[in-house]
This record gives structure tokens, C-alpha cells and sequence, in this order.
């Protein structure tokens, strides 16, 4: 910390201003980097996983529909039907497409290709039962439609040419072949309509039963016209059966197709249920991991913005303390020159001005121990000078008294000399013998008091100069 104690106070006060900026851009700055990342979660919640949901739920809700009309179709051969199953055909296919461009998780795109093969085939087999159903119609309309009632019509006149004949034995097999076509045609319709084989089976012997009729006709009949009607009812009965088997063909085909369009329709629905499983639970993931950045970051916000005001608080401290604890040094200094040495040195000069050499300068204040070299530092450093200045003052004080108190001293001895030459004087008067002797010898030790008086006067000078150079 020497080097922090050796700035100015200014930069020590910037210093602080700046530290305290630095954590304020720190926080600042997680506080963005952290929104950001909120941000791009919160974008992938709305832009991506939202449209995810949708297009799988809409997948799922067209091929609902659409496995709706086509099942109404089957049942019905409605071009109503039709019609709004190619409409959601359409609507689909749409969706499709809007999926290949917002799908973009590998493992939704995988489940998307899956749906897009899938209702390839659900649409194939529709059109395959589409066809079976439009070659039975065609069946239906040209030749059950057609030989059922041709044969029927056929045995009837037959029965009732037999019966004008009273040909009783032909007119009963007549009505036996004619009530095994009603009974077929019934089994065949009971079959187109339920899909149920037993109708098959009761229909093959309703034919055998028909054939066997007209077996025995043959041997009955002699009359040229009712053979050719036996014939011709035969040959419609024999066509309306090939045509029912031709038929069964179809309807088995379009059952097997219908269940492979069952099948594909559930597949559908349930990769489409996956799709959207898929996206809710990415939904979910995200929305707890942004839940747990928003919580993260706001105790990481919190965890800085205390280390900040501790940290503050400390800097603080030692600002305060780099500046206050030198100042209030320097202070209490100053207040013990003021107030104890200036005053004693105005004192001791009192004292000495008024003739007292014994007056002493004792300087209390010490050095200052302060180790900055900032302004406070300098200011110390001042101090330092004052007081050593002082305490030189207080020393050429001491000395100065004492030659001050040695001159007095010796000019008091000078004068008792003088005053002893003088009486030696008046009894040189008396004396007149040794005047001259006397006299000479006087005024050598008035020269030499005289002398010495001059030295002391130099002594003195010289003490006051030097005390006047350490008060200056």
C-alpha cells in the first residue's frame, strides 16, 4: 500500500470515484450479458419452440380431419366429402411446407420426414381406395345393377310361362333359381355393407343352389322358348356372380387399404403427438433454464452489488484513513507549536527582555512520522522543518543566555577593577612616590577590563544574531 500512501489526495479521491464506476459497470455489464441471454431464450421460447408448437398441433389437427372426410367419403362415395378431404389435402401440405422452414431441431426434423412419408403413402392409399371404390361403382352400375334385375326378370317370365304351361315341375325350379338371385343379390349387399366373408359363403351357395336349379330346368324343359329363357336367365345369373366376385376382389383391396390408411392416419397423429411432446418439453427446459438465469443472476447482482458496498465501504475507509490519520498528525502539531512552544518562546523572550538570564527555551514538539509524499506528506514534512528549526531556536537560546549571563558577569568583575583602580588612585595622591608606578599599572588593567568588555559585547552580538536567524 506504499505506493497508494505516495499519490496525491486528489488522485487518492478520483481513485475512489473510479472504483466505485468500475463496479457500477460490472454490474451494468452482467446485468446486460445476463438480459441477453434471457432475451435469446425468451426469442427461442417465442420464435422457434412457439412455431414448433404450432405447426405440430396443426399437423395434427389436419390429419384429424382429413382421416374425418375420408372415412366420410368411404362411407358415403360423396363428392361433398371429397371435395373438403382435397381441401384439407391442400391445408396440409401447407403446413408442410411452412414446417420445412421452421423445423430445424435434427430430432423434430427427423419426425417431420417421418410425417411427410407417411401421409405420402396415407395419400396413396386413399387414392387407391378411390379407385376400388369408383371400379366397383362401375361394377355395381354395369353388371349387378344390370344382370340381377335382367335375371330376375328373365326367371320371372320363365315361372310364368311354366306355370301357363302347366308345367309345374319347371315352374317350381324357375322359382327356386329365381329365389337363390334374391338371396344372393341380398348377401352381396350385406356384404358390400358390413365387409362381413359369411355373406361370401352364403352367397356361393345361394349360387349353387341357383345352378342346381337351373340343372333340373334343363332336363325339364322341352319348349324352345322357355330353354333360351332358362339360357338367358342362366347367363345373367352366371354374370352377376363373376361380377360379385370381381367385386369382392375390389372391396378386399380397398378393406386392406383402408386399414393400411387407418394405420398411417394413427402413425401420423402420433409422431405429430411427439412433435408437439417434443417441443413442450424444449418449452419446458427453457423456460426452467431461464427461470434459473433470472435467479442466478439476480442473486449474482445482489452477491456483486454487496461485495461492491463492502468493498466501497473499505476503500473508503482506507481513503479516508491515507488522508485523515497524516492530516490529524500534522494538526495536533500545529496545535502544540501554536500553543506550547510559540507561546513558551514568548515567554522565555519576555522574560529575557526583561533583563532575566536565566529564562530556558524547552521545544516539546517532536518530528512528525509520516511516510507519504502526498500533500499531507509534504505538509509533514513542513512541520518537520518548523519543528527542528524550533528546537535549534531553543538551543541558541540557552547558549545565548549563558554568554548573555558570562558578559554580565565579566563587566561586573570590570567594574569592581575599576572602581579598586580608582581608590588605588586617591592613595597615589597621599603617595606621590609611586604615582607613576601606580598610575601605569592602572591603566593597563583599565585596557585589558577595557578589552575584554569589547569581547564580551562581540560574544553577545554574535548570540543574538544566531537567535535572530533561528526565529527567522
Amino acid at each position: 500500500m506504499k505506493w497508494f500512501r505516495n499519490l496525491n489526495v486528489g488522485t487518492k479521491i478520483l481513485s475512489g470515484f473510479i472504483i466505485a464506476l468500475v463496479l457500477t459497470a460490472l454490474v451494468g455489464v452482467i446485468a446486460l450479458l445476463r438480459t441477453n441471454q434471457i432475451n435469446r431464450s425468451v426469442d427461442d421460447l417465442v420464435n422457434n419452440l412457439a412455431k414448433d408448437q404450432i405447426v405440430a398441433n396443426d399437423i395434427n389437427d389436419r390429419i384429424l380431419r382429413i382421416r374425418f372426410r375420408a372415412n366420410k367419403y368411404i362411407t358415403s362415395s360423396s363428392e361433398s366429402e371429397l371435395t373438403k378431404y382435397q381441401e384439407h389435402i391442400a391445408a396440409l401440405d401447407n403446413i408442410l411446407l411452412v414446417a420445412d422452414a421452421e423445423i430445424q431441431k435434427p430430432e423434430r426434423v427427423e419426425m417431420l420426414t417421418s410425417i411427410k412419408t407417411d401421409v405420402a403413402e396415407y395419400y396413396s392409399a386413399f387414392d387407391a381406395i378411390k379407385t376400388d371404390m369408383a371400379d366397383r361403382a362401375k361394377i355395381t352400375t354395369t353388371i349387378l345393377d344390370v344382370y340381377g334385375p335382367q335375371g330376375e326378370e328373365l326367371l320371372r317370365q320363365l315361372r310364368q310361362s311354366a306355370f301357363n304351361a302347366e308345367d309345374a315341375v319347371a315352374a317350381n325350379y324357375a322359382g327356386d333359381a329365381q329365389a337363390a338371385l334374391l338371396l344372393m343379390r341380398f348377401n352381396a349387399f350385406k356384404y358390400l355393407q358390413s365387409g362381413d366373408a359369411s355373406y361370401i359363403t352364403l352367397f356361393d351357395e345361394r349360387y349353387e343352389e341357383a345352378n342346381t336349379a337351373f340343372t333340373a330346368l334343363n332336363r325339364e324343359l322341352e319348349n324352345a322358348s322357355r330353354k333360351k329363357l332358362a339360357s338367358d336367365a342362366k347367363s345373367a345369373v352366371d354374370a352377376y356372380a363373376s361380377g360379385f366376385h370381381e367385386l369382392e376382389d375390389h372391396f378386399l383391396a380397398q378393406v386392406n387399404s383402408q386399414a393400411t390408411l387407418d394405420q398411417l392416419g394413427t402413425t401420423i397423429s402420433e409422431t405429430a403427438q411427439l412433435m408437439s411432446t417434443s417441443v413442450t418439453d424444449d418449452f419446458n427446459l427453457t423456460a426452467t433454464n431461464t427461470e434459473s438465469v433470472v435467479l442466478s443472476t439476480r442473486y449474482l447482482l445482489l452477491g456483486i452489488l454487496a461485495g461492491a458496498i463492502v468493498l466501497g465501504l473499505f476503500l473508503g475507509v482506507v481513503i479516508s484513513r491515507a488522508i485523515t490519520k497524516p492530516l490529524g498528525l500534522a494538526t495536533k502539531a500545529a496545535q502544540i507549536i501554536a500553543e506550547t512552544d510559540l507561546q513558551t518562546l514568548v515567554v522565555e523572550m519576555n522574560g529575557l527582555a526583561a533583563g532575566d538570564l536565566t529564562r530556558k527555551l524547552s521545544v516539546v514538539s517532536k518530528p512528525l512520522t509520516i511516510d507519504s509524499n502526498d500533500e499531507v506528506g509534504l505538509m509533514a514534512q513542513a512541520f518537520n522543518d518548523i519543528i527542528q528549526k524550533l528546537i535549534v531556536t531553543g538551543e541558541a537560546f540557552s547558549i545565548m543566555t549563558s554568554n548573555l549571563r558570562e558578559i554580565v558577569g565579566q563587566i561586573t568583575d570590570n567594574a569592581s577593577n575599576v572602581s579598586s583602580a580608582s581608590e588605588q588612585l586617591a592613595g597615589a595622591a597621599k603617595q606621590s612616590g609611586e604615582a607613576t608606578n601606580q598610575i601605569a599599572s592602572t591603566m593597563q588593567q583599565v585596557a585589558r577590563g577595557t578589552a575584554q568588555q569589547s569581547d564580551s559585547i562581540n560574544r553577545t552580538a554574535n548570540s543574538v544574531d544566531q537567535m535572530n536567524r533561528a526565529i527567522e
